[in-house]
């Protein structure tokens, strides 16, 4: 049932998004019917690695996985796509360490990872690593390097971004302890 979940998932994805298919050619039969031999872990750790340029799109199982409450496989995952550098994996890894999900919670670990996003050049990573900075969450508070990388992010016309600075950098649509504004 998982199975034909995230393959419904991942087909919605694809359909809603102007990305390249997940399945290559060798992928299907000479009929071209889709024959997948199955959706493990291998499975999506052999496409990563033949499919280098698809690593955003495998990865978005990793946010079915978690939000059908598989929170184990989801963060190996999302540690797996961060690892090979894909920013919005970093950014949702760290709300595993913020909120402890399947792992201690780990406020700097958390703020690691937001950097490593915003480092990418990656406008969301930029906007809540910039937030972390403002409430000094995971690290040292620096409300002034937080606004410089949350400007960075409104530069690259990140709607968020832009809002919190018109706010005048109110955090109030944004939860409270939250390091990145997303729920967990």
């Amino acid at each position: 049932m998982r199975t034909l979940f995230l393959l419904a998932s991942v087909i919605l994805a694809l359909a809603s998004s102007p990305c390249r298919a997940q399945f290559a050619e060798e992928d299907a039969d000479d009929n071209g019917a889709l024959m997948p031999a199955d959706f493990s872990w291998r499975y999506y750790i052999d496409h990563m690695n033949r499919f280098p340029e698809r690593v955003g799109i495998t990865c978005v199982n990793a946010y079915w996985l978690d939000k059908t409450g598989d929170h184990v496989t989801a963060l190996r995952f999302f540690q797996e796509c961060a690892r090979r550098g894909n920013p919005p994996s970093m950014i949702y890894l760290s709300t595993f360490y913020e909120y402890g999900r399947g792992v201690p919670v780990d406020l700097a670990e958390a703020a690691r990872w937001l950097r490593r996003a915003a480092d990418t050049g990656y406008a969301v990573g930029q906007l809540h690593y910039g937030m972390a900075l403002m409430r000094g969450r995971g690290v040292p508070r620096d409300v002034e390097a937080g606004k410089a990388w949350i400007a960075r992010a409104a530069a690259q016309n990140d709607a968020d971004a832009i809002a919190f600075i018109r706010s005048g950098y109110d955090p109030t649509p944004w939860p409270a302890g939250a390091v990145q504004g997303a729920l967990p």
